[in-house]
C-alpha cells in the first residue's frame, strides 16, 4: 500500500513539475537564439552587445562603444532586424498609439493600446525619424511588460544621447 501511494505521489509531482521545466528550457533556448541574432546584427557593424534585454518576441541591445542600438523581433508571422546609429540621433521618445474598440456587448467603446514604438529623431533635418515597433496589437502576443521595458530603454538611450 505504501509503495503505491509513493508511486502515485511521484507521478502527480512529475505531471505538475515537468511543464514548468519544459517552459523554462524553451524560454532559455529562445533567449539564446534572440541573443545570437542580435550579436550577428551587431557583428555586421563591427559592434558588440554590451547591454541587452528580452521581451516576449524581441530583444534589444546596445553597444556602448560604437553607440548603436540593435533590435531583433520574431514571431510566427515575421522576423525583423533593425540597427540605429545613435550618433545620428537627437532624441528618443516612447510612442503609444491607441485605438478605440467596441465593448464585447456593443454598448460602449473603450481605448486600448494598438502600437508601442520607440521613435528616434534624427539630427539631420532632411532625414526621416526612425522607429522601432515593439508591439502591434494585430501581430503581437498580448502585452507582458513591454511598456515598462520600453520606458526603461527610452531613458537609457536618452541618457546616452545627452552625454554625446
Amino acid at each position: 500500500m505504501d509503495s503505491s501511494i509513493f508511486l502515485i505521489t511521484a507521478i502527480l509531482i512529475a505531471i505538475t513539475v515537468v511543464p514548468f521545466v519544459l517552459m523554462g528550457r524553451n524560454g532559455k533556448k529562445k533567449k539564446k537564439q534572440f541573443l545570437s541574432s542580435l550579436e550577428a546584427l551587431a557583428k555586421q557593424h563591427k559592434s558588440k552587445i554590451s547591454q541587452c534585454e528580452f521581451g516576449g518576441e524581441f530583444a534589444i541591445g546596445l553597444d556602448e562603444t560604437s553607440n548603436y542600438i540593435f533590435f531583433y523581433q520574431k514571431n510566427e508571422d515575421m522576423e525583423r532586424r533593425q540597427d540605429i546609429d545613435l550618433s545620428e540621433i537627437m532624441d528618443c521618445q516612447l510612442v503609444k498609439t491607441k485605438k478605440t474598440v467596441r465593448n464585447g456587448n456593443g454598448s460602449g467603446k473603450q481605448e486600448e493600446l494598438d502600437k508601442l514604438e520607440l521613435s528616434f529623431s534624427c539630427i539631420a533635418q532632411n532625414k526621416p525619424n526612425k522607429r522601432i515597433e515593439f508591439y502591434n496589437s494585430d501581430q503581437s502576443a498580448p502585452l507582458s511588460g513591454e511598456l515598462e521595458l520600453m520606458d526603461k530603454w527610452s531613458k537609457i538611450i536618452n541618457a546616452r544621447l545627452s552625454v554625446n
